[in-house]
């Protein structure tokens, strides 16, 4: 992977538009739709931090963890509704040292949209780990 696909987490912007058709993450089973009217695992994503009352600092905070976890599910060809518990215990494993490095770490902060940016600095100490993996299992 030369280059992360940019996720977009940032606030949705409040305009009225025509209604697009959703994903229906419970096709097929008694439930009556979707929860929520989204397209993609970024739009899922979006509804999931600004439909809460997190404060500024928590969505900073959930924003950097939850697109870690995107561009990894991205990565692995997943989307969301797609995951198994094997792939959170792979990414909680994957936290601890984030390999191949080239691909996932660089030391230096590069701007997001850069090439050269990386997810990582490193691998996640332990209470970042714990951290990350709350934000994945919400």
């Amino acid at each position: 992977m030369d280059h992360f696909a940019l996720i977009d987490l940032e606030r949705p912007d409040r305009t009225v538009k025509t209604p697009a058709p959703t994903l229906d993450l419970f096709a097929g089973g008694s439930e009556p739709g979707p929860l929520v009217a989204a397209r993609s695992d970024s739009e899922l994503a979006r509804a999931f931090l600004y439909s809460s009352e997190l404060s500024e600092n928590s969505i900073k905070s959930t924003k950097k963890d939850l697109g870690r976890f995107l561009l990894w599910c991205q990565h692995h060809g997943k989307m969301l509704y797609q995951l198994h518990i094997e792939d959170l215990i792979a990414y909680k494993t994957f936290l601890k040292d984030p390999q191949p490095e080239e691909t996932w770490i660089s030391t230096t902060k590069w701007p997001r949209e850069d090439a050269r940016w990386r997810p990582f600095s490193g691998p996640l100490s332990e209470p970042s780990m714990r951290q990350a993996f709350r934000v994945v299992k919400a």
